[in-house]
């Protein structure tokens, strides 16, 4: 490809669910800055979780309850990946926060995520952990060539 985006599906194996899209910086590069509400250049396609504040991916610099943000710039975290140990909302047990419907206010929960990315360069590799007590977690993401991340607890 010779644009300047990455293109992302961010996949929901026990939802059925999609969404895709396209934006200029990776989202471990783009930081999330507070009431800046999209990704750079963040440009949907396929939405098949919708949310009014699905804006793509950045990293999460807000709430610091996931590595990576989809809703960027607000207090929310729907659409995250890579949720960390310090989430005090119950989703370590429930799940990932997948999106929660603005009318019905119904919230979708998953265990599964995967994040596929295309880009004609390689991603850089992050690894991060975790401590908390009788728990150990290890997040390792690798954005790639369209190699599926599959992060489950």
């Amino acid at each position: 490809m010779n644009d300047e985006y990455r293109y992302f599906i961010l996949d929901y194996p026990n939802l059925n669910k999609i969404n895709s899209w396209r934006q200029r910086n990776s989202p471990t590069v783009e930081e999330e800055v507070a009431n800046v509400t999209k990704a750079e250049g963040f440009e949907r396609y396929v939405t098949d979780l919708p949310m009014s504040r699905w804006g793509g991916l950045v990293l999460n610099k807000i709430n610091n309850y996931s590595l990576l943000n989809g809703n960027p710039g607000t207090v929310w975290w729907h659409y995250a990946v890579a949720m960390l140990c310090n989430e005090e909302g119950g989703y370590l047990s429930k799940g990932y926060p997948a999106s929660k419907d603005d009318i019905s206010k119904h919230e979708f929960i998953t265990d599964r995520i995967r994040l596929w990315a295309k880009r004609s360069e390689v991603f850089p590799k992050l690894v991060i952990t975790c401590l908390k007590p009788n728990n150990y977690y290890l997040i390792h993401i690798l954005f790639s060539l369209f190699i599926p991340v599959c992060l489950e607890s």
